[in-house]
């Protein structure tokens, strides 16, 4: 029990570190944010009373926040591989160097691939380890947390730092997207108070928007322009061949989740 207990605490600490990393990650950005105000600016045409709202200042992300994204995926690779080396221990087996991890492949058949695929890296473990690790999927059809990890991870490592760009994420509505939302909510709920809906922030359309400075983000005819409408900007990974811009907080919230699952899954096999 001792040896169990030694095993997923170790697992359990690396696990840690990673949240740790993103702690960091998500305080130093917040100063970032806060020394960095006015991204987006607006300019009213005198003629037309048409607001354009547009990009203001350079947006380029300090290299130090990459580095940082990077530390955190490398803490959850390495909390798996801590796993994978645990299960073969708590099998009274020796973990083969260079070989033993979590296995996380691109496709089923390269993960059931005799001689490339997962049986390499689960040799020695226990036959519950080895159907828990097949239950878990890891490929992209079948975990895309997983492989997103995987991706990430490894162009973060042999590439070079993650490219990470200020975005637009959402937006407050226009007072046209407020009355629509009026009609909506009178048919479906009738006879019930409509709260104004200004200043609440839906999903930027048709999707998040990497800023450029100078960039003109949209033009608002002067029928629905309103002083309050605010945008919310957030950074992104961006990495074509990985995944489309995504905001670092939902990919540090999919891999999250996936990795503390597969940790106190495997816990009682330790």
């Amino acid at each position: 029990m001792k040896g169990s207990e030694e095993r997923f605490r170790t697992v359990l600490e690396t696990y840690d570190r990673a949240k740790d990393h993103f702690l960091d990650f998500d305080s130093q950005l917040a100063q970032f944010h806060k020394a960095s105000p006015g991204v987006i600016q607006s300019n009213r045409d005198p003629k037309t009373g048409d607001v354009t709202y547009y990009v203001a200042c350079p947006v380029e992300v300090p290299r130090r926040f990459s580095i940082i994204f990077g530390e955190v995926l490398q803490s959850y690779r390495t909390t798996l591989d801590y796993l994978a080396n645990a299960l073969v221990r708590a099998n009274r087996g020796k973990p083969i160097p260079g070989h033993t991890g979590f296995p996380i492949f691109d496709t089923y058949s390269l993960y059931r691939h005799p001689k490339q695929g997962a049986a390499r890296k689960i040799e020695g473990m226990s036959e519950d380890a080895k159907k828990l690790i097949r239950s878990t999927k890891p490929y992209k059809r079948g975990n895309y947390a997983l492989w997103l990890l995987r991706g990430l991870n490894d162009a973060s490592k042999h590439r070079k730092p993650l490219r990470l760009s200020l975005a637009i994420i959402s937006q407050t509505a226009t007072r046209r997207q407020i009355s629509e939302m009026k009609r909506a909510f009178a048919v479906s709920h009738p006879g019930v108070p409509f709260t104004s809906g200004a200043g609440t922030f839906h999903p930027a359309t048709p999707g998040i928007k990497i800023l450029k400075q100078g960039d003109k983000i949209r033009t608002v005819p002067a029928t629905e322009a309103d002083d309050n409408l605010k945008f919310r900007v957030d950074v992104a990974i961006t990495e074509p061949s990985i995944l489309k811009a995504r905001t670092a907080d939902w990919v540090f919230t999919e891999i999250n989740a996936a990795v503390l699952k597969i940790v106190f899954d495997f816990q009682r096999l330790l």
